[in-house]
């Protein structure tokens, strides 16, 4: 497949970047483009974990630290701090282990409490959030969901730990659909078979849904209904051979994926699992150097871009053409920005 794609010639792309013998590439992208980011400094004592980007708002998710905040907004344009909210703790409006909804609409954030399946959705302003809703998850079980977002104001879909997809109608309290994908590697490795070998990312937008696996080099596209239904073509990945038992030494592809309007973002790692982790179980320096591959929504490999830095995940700010992340390796001093809007490609 012969791809086009024109970059602007500033000095903050370069074509050609050295590939390392440690990573695996996908031969689908002939070219890595470094991109070069701007920084905005944090003076916040923050710990990152998780961002989302709203119409006029940035608001990064704080680790649970004793005596912080969980939430911390920043002005969109100026990235100037507005405030904190949200304690950690058993009270009615406190979060013991909270996680972002993914797609919230306008300036509103739901928020949802993994220890108690809370959900309590709020409206932001540059001096407050307020609370406009409270509400549950109700399941049978009730183990961490692992990623979260709305299809519409009725139905949210989420994955599980035990690789399911499932979409969720939060007025009736009730599964709606479920999409399952398992591979062959059960039945290849028997007593060695670990369930995380089958694990993956997802990310949702306007009826589209994007799985990304993190031991397969694959990415799967399929399309959610307005009734929660979940449509995608393959269940099961056939391998070849079995994986090795550890998962430590095994290839580590697909960390998180995300979906906007126009394009597919898939965060590529590439390199054995084991040099993501930290002492002890790697020696050497840990390995976050993402390549961003970029696609069509059909699927079609467009361009692959080297951040440059050590990243767990980025976001996606589609009216302002930039891409939102932090140095997950450094002390957090500063938000890392790239503004996509100088790649031309199609």
């Amino acid at each position: 497949m012969i791809i086009f794609f024109s970059i602007l010639l500033l000095v903050l792309l370069f074509p050609g970047c050295k590939q390392n013998a440690d990573r695996i590439y996908n031969p689908e992208f002939q070219k890595i483009y470094k991109i070069e980011p701007d920084f905005h400094k944090i003076n916040e004592i923050i710990r990152p974990v998780d961002m989302i980007v709203l119409d006029d708002y940035l608001v990064i998710q704080n680790d649970i630290l004793p005596n912080e905040r969980c939430l911390f907004v920043y002005n969109l344009e100026t990235l100037d701090f507005l405030y904190s909210f949200v304690n950690c703790g058993n009270g009615p409006e406190e979060f013991l282990a909270p996680a972002l909804v993914q797609n919230d609409k306008e300036n509103f954030l739901t928020l949802l409490d993994q220890a108690s399946m809370k959900v309590i959705k709020y409206k932001l302003t540059d001096e407050k959030a307020e609370i406009i809703n409270k509400d549950r998850i109700i399941l049978d079980d009730n183990r961490p969901l692992q990623e979260v977002y709305y299809v519409n104001d009725s139905i949210l879909i989420f994955s599980t730990l035990d690789n399911e997809l499932k979409s969720y109608s939060i007025k009736n309290h009730k599964i709606i659909d479920t999409y399952k994908f398992s591979s062959n590697l059960k039945h290849l490795m028997d007593k060695d078979y670990n369930k995380s070998f089958d694990k993956y990312h997802f990310s949702y937008n306007n009826n589209k849904v994007a799985l990304g696996f993190n031991f397969f080099n694959k990415i799967l596209i399929g399309e959610v209904g307005e009734d929660g239904s979940i449509n995608l073509d393959e269940t099961e990945y056939l391998v070849n051979s079995p994986l090795e038992p550890s998962l430590y030494d095994n290839r580590y592809y697909y960390m998180y994926t995300l979906l906007s309007d126009k394009y597919l973002f898939a965060q590529y790692v590439g390199y054995m699992f084991r040099d993501l982790q930290p002492f002890p179980l790697n020696m050497n320096k840990r390995k976050f150097d993402m390549l961003l591959e970029v696609y069509t929504l059909d699927k079609k490999a467009i361009c692959c871009l080297d951040l440059q830095h050590d990243i767990l995940r980025c976001k996606i700010d589609e009216k302002h053409n930039k891409i939102y992340t932090w140095n997950m390796l450094e002390d957090f001093d500063k938000i890392i920005i790239y503004d996509y809007s100088k790649i031309c490609f199609w």
